[in-house]
């Protein structure tokens, strides 16, 4: 049922949708964007860690100072990969979703011409109702009443026409831009966290087949041994 505002279940359908969608973009974007800040907090983190390990490892004898500097240089080479995730996210995923309230607006102003057709077309069945009713024997004015609810009609049909394109670019857009983000977000961590995973196995195995013990003879002469 059309109201005299020119709206109808396809008027609040279209707005529903677009509401729905523009939210959640921004919730989307805004989160993607807290994910990074604390990305951002672990690199810091990451790095004041390093430095301790660099720092720790000055003193120390072979075997351990080896291992906390290839610690600490892993860690500065992950960190290097978190960044290239970072500006991939930020890129890929978070950026394209703030052109949702452009977006949205534009549907929303194919709505506007829509409903303002509708209310037109209403208005001129009113008064072309009136017309036949008061004055049914007026040929001339019902006849003009009639070519007018005609034009109206067109009006109405088409601005519905062109309204239901919209919405579906509108929709095929969304679908293809979140999943573009996921794909990008999902793509990125991957990368991420292989690369990752390959420097912690590298420095794993030097850890592993480090001689201590040989460390450890090194102060066996405080004994006199």
């Amino acid at each position: 049922m059309t109201n005299r505002g020119g709206i109808d279940e396809t008027s609040r359908y279209v707005r529903s949708l677009v509401f729905d969608t523009e939210q959640n973009c921004l919730n989307l974007r805004n989160g993607l964007s807290s994910f990074l800040r604390a990305q951002t907090r672990l690199r810091d983190k990451s790095q004041k860690l390093s430095n301790v390990l660099r720092v720790f490892a000055e003193r120390e004898t072979t075997g351990i100072k080896n291992c906390l500097t290839a610690a600490a240089e892993g860690m500065s080479e992950i960190e290097k990969y978190r960044k290239e995730m970072q500006d991939r996210i930020d890129v890929k995923s978070r950026e394209p979703l703030g052109m949702y309230a452009a977006i949205c607006d534009g549907v929303l102003d194919d709505l506007k011409v829509r409903e303002v057709a509708i209310r037109k077309e209403h208005d001129k069945q009113l008064a072309l109702d009136r017309i036949q009713v008061r004055e049914s024997g007026n040929r001339t004015k019902i006849s003009q009443g009639q070519i007018e609810l005609s034009g109206a009609n067109h009006e109405a049909n088409t601005s519905s026409m062109a309204l239901a394109e919209t919405v579906e670019r509108f929709e095929l857009k969304k679908v293809g831009d979140v999943r573009a983000c996921l794909q990008e977000f999902v793509y990125s961590q991957m990368f991420f966290y292989s690369k990752s995973l390959e420097v912690l196995t590298d420095l794993m195995a030097l850890i592993n087949s480090t001689d201590f013990d040989a460390d450890i003879e090194a102060c066996f002469f405080l004994r006199g041994v």
